[in-house]
């Protein structure tokens, strides 16, 4: 077999990776990306190259160990039995890329396109894939133990019985993904995305899952025991036969959470929201209520068979009444004075459940044990009385200022109101406008503010205008269209992702290259993300 390497374009690439001068770069750029590199079992070490086109290169069994391969485009090439250890490879992209037996160990994939690949043989070990976007590739064989996926993007992989042991998938978007079986065990899944996820029977033994959104999500028969699940939204989850045994649910949301059958001996469950909970044949031996998860409860005994569902399906209420006309300012006042309850007597469990407003006004609240309950009206009863009198005077100030809010929600406040002792409102920051798509110049107290606010929607509509106006085969066109629909759907989240921005601009510009006139990359992320 003839091996594919030509010395001129070796030395071609060398002088692109040496070049200093900008003119120079550039002209070095334009005459790679104008040949087909045959470079198999070439050196390339420590190779830089940033933002090249290299499609269809021949980079077989080549050397480009520690190589900083920054927004390399190495769509349709052959990388295979390539060594890329400890290379920089942020933003690349990887589109129908020969990988077999590839050897990225220690790498840096953040915010690289994976799309339509096979890693199956590939070295992934302390890869770094944070924030990298994988379309059309096949995650089962793969082993993402220690891992790096911390925002990542998974569009349609079957990620059923893939093993994520270990990895790092902080803030990764999994909702309404078929998880059955998956192996999370040790998984740092810190802000996740999980809603609606199928993850019958998995493991998520240890897991890292501190404020993830759980809402919806299928946890049947799963392995949750000693996982960290402090702050997590698990409304509506099903943990039906689930394992949750010392799992840390403290302060998680519960709300109409079915536990049917699941086993929570030594959970923490202090601070969570439980209303409507269904806790039906429920398995435990005891729990702990305290922030600190050190006081048992029961403390010299297990619970007997039925026992904990009878003490904690429905919590114990009071109830406090108001002398006054109930207000908005009053609200306001009583979830300060529950918010004071907590810190000082943690132990109360105290929560407002509602305000009633027929007959005298009431609030209502639940705790714990029904033995808190006198001293938790006492305090309720003198943080709220201490805290309404410090506003009188300030009712029709407060009235206001909500109802201003309330009428006119186009109002953006970027400020705190703070009441003072005294009951006077102190304001601080600014206000402003955004109904207008013009820009806008606001006086404050710090000076003139200008606040740039143009329709995202208007540089779509004239991307597609120019993707259907041009002359380019119905192919790229089609595919322009669906770049163009992803980088609408990123547009419309409140923190769009600049790299997976980029990625799918840079796909639309390479296949329509008018669009680059008519919308530049710099007017887009200006315009569009305010930077």
């Amino acid at each position: 077999m003839i091996t594919k390497f030509n010395q001129e374009h070796y030395n071609l690439l060398q002088r692109l990776s040496k070049a200093e001068e900008s003119l120079e770069k550039e002209k070095f750029r334009k005459d790679v990306e104008n040949t087909n590199l045959l470079l198999e079992g070439a050196n390339l070490k420590g190779l830089k190259l940033l933002w090249v086109n290299l499609t269809g290169a021949v980079l077989r069994n080549a050397n480009l160990v520690g190589a900083n391969l920054t927004g390399v485009n190495f769509t349709n090439a052959d990388l295979n039995g390539a060594n890329l250890s400890k290379a920089r490879l942020c933003i690349a992209t990887l589109q129908k890329t020969n990988l077999k037996t590839t050897n990225f160990s220690g790498a840096d994939l953040s915010e690289a396109s994976i799309w339509d690949v096979n890693l199956s043989e590939s070295n992934i070990k302390n890869v770094k894939f944070h924030k990298a976007e994988f379309a059309g590739v096949d995650l089962k064989p793969l082993d993402f133990n220690g891992i790096d996926l911390s925002e990542a993007y998974f569009s349609e992989e079957d990620l059923s019985e893939t093993n994520f042991n270990g990895a790092d998938l902080s803030k990764v978007d999994l909702s309404d993904r078929d998880l059955k079986n998956a192996q999370f065990e040790n998984t740092h899944l810190y802000k996740a995305n999980l809603s609606e996820a199928y993850l019958n029977g998995a493991n998520l033994n240890g897991a890292e899952l501190s404020e993830a959104d759980l809402r919806c999500a299928d946890l049947t028969d799963s392995n949750l025991s000693y996982s960290h699940l402090m702050d997590a939204n698990l409304n509506g989850a099903i943990l039906k036969g689930a394992n949750l045994n010392n799992a840390d649910l403290t302060t998680s949301k519960l709300i109409g959470t079915i536990f049917k059958n699941a086993d929570i001996t030594g959970a923490k469950l202090y601070g969570t929201t439980r209303e409507d909970w269904n806790i039906e044949r429920i398995k435990c031996n005891h729990v702990y209520w305290d922030s600190e998860g050190i006081r048992r409860m029961p403390p010299d005994r297990n619970f007997k068979t039925g026992e904990f569902e009878n003490l904690y399906k429905h919590l114990p209420e009071i109830e406090y009444y108001f002398s006054d006309e109930f207000t908005p300012v009053a609200a306001f006042t009583m979830d300060k004075a529950v918010n004071t309850i907590g810190r000082k007597h943690p132990q109360f469990d105290l929560k407002l459940d509602s305000f009633h407003s027929r007959g005298q006004p009431h609030a209502t609240f639940t705790i714990i044990h029904k033995e808190y309950a006198d001293e938790a009206l006492k305090e309720v009863t003198y943080e709220y009385e201490k805290n309404i009198k410090k506003l009188e005077g300030a009712n029709e100030s407060l009235l206001r200022v909500i109802s201003m809010l309330t009428e006119k929600p186009n109002l953006i406040q970027n400020a705190e109101t703070i009441i003072n002792d005294q009951g006077r409102i102190e304001q601080s920051g600014n206000t402003f406008n955004t109904t207008s798509n013009r820009d806008t110049n606001i006086a404050t107290d710090y000076g003139t503010v200008k606040v740039t606010n143009t329709s995202c929607q208007d540089i779509i509509n004239l991307i597609d205008k120019t993707i259907s106006e041009s002359n380019s085969n119905p192919d790229d066109v089609q595919d322009a269209k669906e770049q163009l629909d992803k980088m609408a759907k990123e547009l419309d989240k409140p923190e769009p992702n600049k790299g997976r921005l980029k990625r799918c601009y840079n796909y639309v510009i390479g296949v329509i290259p008018k669009v680059a006139e008519v919308v530049p990359w710099k007017k887009l992320i200006e315009k569009t993300l305010e930077i």
